[in-house]
């Protein structure tokens, strides 16, 4: 289907791209700032891994290696190409060969956007979990806010969730910056 391909800097050559996909995808409280994104790709649980078709960028996936878990950031399909079921291959192929749970979190399902987003990731086998989560937030003069987790194959428990929760805020969302 695609090639992929983890990048580290931001000097790569798609990364305008990737940068402006992200900007346009997600709304600006669910987005990191530019200077900690460039501090995240240091990191080597952190992995931007870019997905082609040929070379046309078809997406991204910024995800967290954390133990037996894997946590997905961010995930975006450029605009250009939604509609045509490259995101629902994306991400099930990338879940294949993850080796162990994968971790995301989505809005609640109080809108028909919403549950619409729940069916698909449940169609692709991801499993609503039952835990009260806050997402702490990207931007100072912004609240943390509510989302449902969700888990690929299997329901996470408790001490699983924690062990997330507690990567979440130490690692995904610290941003290396002191006041």
């Amino acid at each position: 289907m695609s090639r992929s391909e983890v990048v580290r800097e931001i000097s790569h050559p798609d990364w305008p791209l990737v940068w402006q996909i992200y900007g346009s995808s997600f709304p600006h409280y669910e987005q990191r700032q530019p200077q900690h994104q460039q501090v995240k790709m240091a990191d080597p649980h952190f992995h931007c891994q870019l997905f082609y078709q040929g070379d046309l960028l078809l997406g991204f996936i910024f995800w967290w290696a954390c133990g037996e878990q894997v946590y997905i950031e961010h995930l975006a399909i450029n605009p250009a190409l939604r509609g045509q079921n490259h995101g629902s291959r994306l991400l099930a192929d990338f879940c294949e060969t993850a080796g162990r749970s994968v971790i995301l979190e989505i809005d609640p399902p109080e809108d028909e956007i919403a549950i619409r987003r729940l069916r698909f990731y449940q169609s692709l086998g991801f499993c609503l979990n039952d835990h009260d989560h806050v997402h702490p937030p990207y931007h100072p003069d912004y609240q943390g806010h509510e989302l449902r987790v969700l888990s690929y194959p299997n329901p996470i428990n408790p001490y699983e969730y924690q062990q997330f929760n507690r990567m979440l805020v130490v690692r995904v969302m610290d941003h290396g910056v002191t006041a």
